[in-house]
């Protein structure tokens, strides 16, 4: 009976200790946010599509930008694409994307973006037409040994190597994979597979 008492002593103050150190992580992490609010530069829509602020902050580690979108408009917006670029002193850190479809008339929507850099004075807004695609590391492998090839091909200046070396240069398509690393394994994989026979030896 004692050991019990013990074990669950130990176990409830283990536990307390575990409460309140995320308790003071939170507190300390939040005191850590300085408010950029002021230095937010929004672009004026002439759609009736309507931004209005709630917080700009950030610390040394990430920033974080929210607010309420709105149609003050009497015509449904059919799309509406916001660009939110973050800055310190001058110097472009990070672009985040929203995206709102059938916005109706007098409707409102939240929305909250996370930056994963820090040090933000300044945010701005503006709009585009369309929405990039994200991009991974796996991405921009490709572009290099595409652009590696191609830079090889055109040194070959039409020598004929039975269209081995077009075969390589198509083989390389970028393949967009986000998510865990199972599938990105599986995305590599997919790229290893769709090398044709001896190409990797025509390259080294």
């Amino acid at each position: 009976m004692a050991r019990m008492k013990t074990f669950f002593t130990y176990a409830l103050i283990i536990v307390l200790f575990y409460l309140f150190s995320n308790f003071a992580t939170d507190m300390m992490f939040a005191n850590s946010y300085r408010d950029v609010k002021n230095n937010v530069k929004i672009q004026q829509s002439d759609n009736g599509f309507q931004i209005e602020l709630d917080k700009a902050n950030s610390n040394r580690q990430q920033g974080y930008f929210t607010g309420v979108v709105r149609n003050t408009s009497d015509k449904v917006i059919e799309k509406q694409y916001v660009k939110v670029d973050s800055y310190y002193k001058g110097r472009l850190m990070q672009s985040k994307y929203l995206a709102f479809e059938n916005l109706q008339p007098g409707e409102e929507r939240r929305f909250k973006l996370l930056y994963s850099v820090g040090n933000i004075d300044e945010y701005r807004v503006s709009y585009v037409d369309e929405i990039p695609v994200n991009r991974t590391l796996i991405d921009d492998a490709i572009d290099k040994i595409k652009e590696f090839t191609s830079n090889l091909v055109n040194k070959l200046n039409g020598v004929s190597l039975d269209g081995t070396a077009d075969s390589i240069k198509n083989a390389f398509e970028p393949v967009h994979v986000e998510g865990s690393d199972f599938e990105i394994f599986i995305a590599v994989m997919w790229i290893l597979y769709a090398i044709p026979p001896g190409a990797i030896w025509f390259i080294f």
